[in-house]
């Protein structure tokens, strides 16, 4: 487990090096699935969907501009060390986010699986 760990935040190091966004699986088992999503300068997440409600606890804080598959958009901004809830996604919809600011956004997602 030791060396699992150790070799994802060595993945993660370099790929902040290359400055790339990126997710970092943190635990997933059948009730919860955590992860860190660092969301670098002017990078896009791409397209996605969020089928659980959520926790999300900002550590490097940021605004992202979330884009609907509709074209709509809103702003996301997280704060340094606040958690937010956000419910599920609509069905059939799709976003992606974008991190317009000149530093990286850091996050930690725990997604909340139903039984």
């Amino acid at each position: 487990m030791y060396r699992y760990l150790l070799a994802i935040l060595s993945i993660s190091s370099l790929l902040i090096a290359e400055n790339k966004t990126h997710r970092v699986p943190l635990l997933e088992n059948r009730k919860v699935n955590a992860w860190k999503t660092i969301i670098m300068p002017n990078q896009p997440l791409k397209m996605h969907r969020h089928e659980y409600d959520r926790i999300v606890i900002g550590l490097n804080g940021g605004t992202l501009t979330k884009i609907e598959k509709t074209g709509e958009t809103s702003k996301l901004i997280f704060e340094n060390n606040k958690v937010y809830w956000l419910p599920k996604d609509p069905p059939n919809t799709l976003h992606a986010d974008i991190n317009e600011s000149n530093k990286p956004i850091e996050v930690i997602v725990i997604e909340l699986k139903k039984d």
